[in-house]
């Protein structure tokens, strides 16, 4: 788990993502919380964070796949912070 990881969950609990209808996409993450790092790095972050189970896909808009962060990742920034 590095800054990234949390910044992204952090997002996603505040634009409250937190199930499949309000999914957001990673272009929509990078313009929320005005991050530097390319959609790329952001989508390996993401392959990451679904792969430790905090963060789950959502529904597809046309070339993009949607997420939103579920109990885990909410668990997860309650031990944090």
């Amino acid at each position: 788990m590095n800054r990234l990881h949390l910044i992204i969950l952090l997002s996603l609990q505040k634009i409250d993502a937190v199930s499949i209808p309000t999914a957001i996409t990673l272009s929509e993450i990078k313009e929320y919380c005005k991050i530097t790092q390319s959609i790329t790095t952001l989508s390996r972050a993401m392959k990451y964070l679904c792969e430790m189970q905090y963060v789950n896909k959502g529904l597809k808009t046309i070339n993009s796949h949607t997420f939103y962060i579920n109990q885990n990742g909410i668990n997860l920034i309650n031990e944090v912070i």
